[in-house]
C-alpha cells in the first residue's frame, strides 16, 4: 500500500475578451510505500499559454521542469535523483454541445543519478532518459438535473528510452568502473472506458449543490513492452465525495480507486483540500 500527499499552486492572467490566457502550475508530491519504507518526493512547475482559435477549439502549449528524489529501501538501499525539462501541447474541441474531444503530446529529457548498496555490493551510476507521451479522449457531458453522466473513452501512449546505464561498483574492497546495464526502451499503452455519474447531495440541481457524490466503473487494457511484451485487461471503479464552502473559496474531496488488472489488485486513496486566495 502507498500513501501520497500532494499540493499545488495555480495562477492565471488573460485578455479582456477571454480568448487568450497565461497560466502557471506548481505541484509537489510525496509518496510513501508502507511495505518497503521507500519514499519519493517530486517538485514541478509549468508555464502554459492557451488560445481560443474558434468558438469550438482551444489550443495550448507549455514548458516546465521537474525535480525528484527517491529513498530506496528493500534488498538494496540507496537514493535516486532526477532533473527533467518538459514541453508539450494540447487541444480541446467541442464536437457538439455535449461531446468533447481532446488530445495532448509531451516530450521530456531527464538526467538521473542512482546509488544502491546491499551488505556486499555498492553501485553508483548516471543516465539520461528521453520520454514521449501522447493521448486523447472523447467525453460526453449529459445533464439530467440532479445528476450528470460523463462517459469517457481515453487512450494514452508513452515511451521512455533509458539506454545504457554506466555503473561504478565496489565489493570486498575492489572497485570496478566498467559496469553497465542496458535498460533499453519501455513502452506502455492504456485504453480506458469510464462512464462517471455525479449526483447532487444537497439540491435538486447539480450546479446549485455544494456537495456531490461520484461513481465511475471502468474497463481498462494495458500493454507494456520492454524486453518482453505484456498485455493485461481488467476492471475497476472509483467512488468519491466532494464538498465546497458557501463562498466557493475552499473545497474538500475524498476518492477511493480500486482496479483488478490481470492478476494484480490495485487500491489507492486520495484526499484533497483546496483554498483560493
Amino acid at each position: 500500500m502507498s500513501i501520497s500527499t500532494k499540493g499545488s499552486v495555480f495562477g492565471q492572467t488573460g485578455n479582456i475578451e477571454g480568448t487568450k490566457r497565461r497560466l502557471f502550475f506548481g505541484d509537489y508530491d510525496l509518496q510513501v510505500d508502507t511495505e518497503t519504507g521507500s519514499t519519493t518526493a517530486t517538485l514541478s512547475g509549468r508555464w502554459a499559454w492557451e488560445e481560443m482559435i474558434s468558438q469550438e477549439t482551444m489550443l495550448g502549449y507549455y514548458v516546465g521542469g521537474e525535480m525528484g528524489s527517491s529513498a530506496i529501501n528493500g534488498a538494496f538501499e540507496g537514493e535516486q535523483t532526477n532533473l527533467s525539462l518538459i514541453a508539450g501541447g494540447y487541444v480541446v474541441h467541442a464536437l457538439t454541445d455535449t461531446v468533447f474531444a481532446d488530445g495532448f503530446v509531451s516530450v521530456s529529457a531527464g538526467r538521473n543519478t542512482l546509488q544502491m548498496a546491499d551488505e556486499v555490493l555498492s553501485l553508483e551510476g548516471e543516465y539520461v532518459t528521453q520520454t514521449l507521451t501522447a493521448g486523447g479522449s472523447l467525453t460526453g457531458v449529459y445533464d439530467y438535473g440532479r445528476y450528470e453522466l460523463h462517459p469517457e473513452l481515453a487512450f494514452s501512449f508513452g515511451t521512455t528510452r533509458i539506454g545504457t546505464i554506466s555503473f561504478e561498483g565496489e565489493a570486498y574492497g575492489l572497485t570496478e568502473s566498467g559496469l553497465s546495464l542496458d535498460a533499453r526502451t519501455i513502452t506502455t499503452s492504456t485504453l480506458t472506458l469510464r462512464p462517471e455519474v455525479i449526483y447532487a447531495l444537497e439540491d435538486e440541481s447539480l450546479t446549485a449543490s455544494r456537495s456531490h457524490l461520484s461513481f465511475a466503473p471502468r474497463l481498462l487494457c494495458e500493454r507494456t513492452k520492454s524486453t518482453t511484451t505484456t498485455n493485461r485487461c481488467g476492471r475497476g471503479a472509483e467512488i468519491g465525495v466532494n464538498s465546497s464552502s458557501e463562498d466557493g473559496l475552499s473545497s474538500a474531496s475524498f476518492r477511493v480507486m480500486m482496479d483488478r488488472v490481470g492478476a494484480s489488485n490495485r487500491t489507492s486513496y486520495e484526499a484533497k483540500l483546496q483554498f483560493r486566495f
